[in-house]
């Protein structure tokens, strides 16, 4: 598992490196969260946040 999240998170670090300021600002609608968001958004909410949460509740549960 830590392999496949190394292996995952290197490409999507790569992938979103290489966005330009003009991809980040770019909107679509989003269903989870029920609303336009942007590309910098969605970064932030899911490859950030809601990944965090998840690694949160790992240690909790593994403390």
């Amino acid at each position: 598992m830590a392999e496949r999240l190394t292996t995952f998170g290197s490409a999507a670090s790569l992938f979103v490196r290489g966005l330009t300021d003009d991809e980040l600002s770019r909107s679509a609608r989003f269903e989870p969260a029920g609303a336009d968001l942007t590309a910098e958004q969605v970064i932030q909410t899911v490859l950030i946040h809601h990944v965090q949460e998840h690694f949160d509740s790992i240690r909790t549960v593994t403390a």
